[in-house]
């Protein structure tokens, strides 16, 4: 008989990243209270929600638009104006193509920021957003 974990193991390669999205939180029972739109043509990364010190924010769910033109966006958290002290990728920096979407829909945290660290967006022109998120 296999131990657990070898099985276990086996089942994660089997089904690869859709696994990650479907089982639950790895934050356990977060659930998103409040969320931030965001619709700009802003070059770099803009706050979307500001820090406080000594909390983190748990993101449980996004979207991203690339609102008409090709563009590049994702998720970074950091310190100071628009996150630009100890930014750090939440997300990949993904390459939209003109009216694509990137959508992650949980009901649970999939994301978190670092303690005291404010969320914002990173784009390279004009995009869509709305994220939801707890900040605890």
């Amino acid at each position: 008989m296999r131990p657990l974990g070898a099985a276990l193991l086996i089942y994660i390669s089997a089904v690869g990243s859709a696994w990650a999205q479907a089982g639950p939180s790895p934050y356990g029972q977060v659930q998103c209270n409040k969320s931030v739109n965001y619709d700009a043509a802003t070059v770099g990364a803009t706050e979307l929600v500001p820090a406080i010190a000594g909390t983190i924010v748990y993101v449980c769910n996004y979207i991203i638009d690339s609102a008409g033109g090709a563009q590049t966006a994702g998720l970074v958290y950091g310190n100071g104006t628009n996150c630009a002290t100890g930014t750090t990728l939440m997300t990949p920096n993904w390459t939209l193509a003109s009216n694509q979407t990137i959508l992650d829909n949980v009901t649970d945290a999939v994301l978190q920021t670092g303690v005291g660290n404010a969320l914002c967006i990173s784009a390279n022109g004009a995009v869509k957003a709305r994220v939801s998120y707890l900040q605890r």
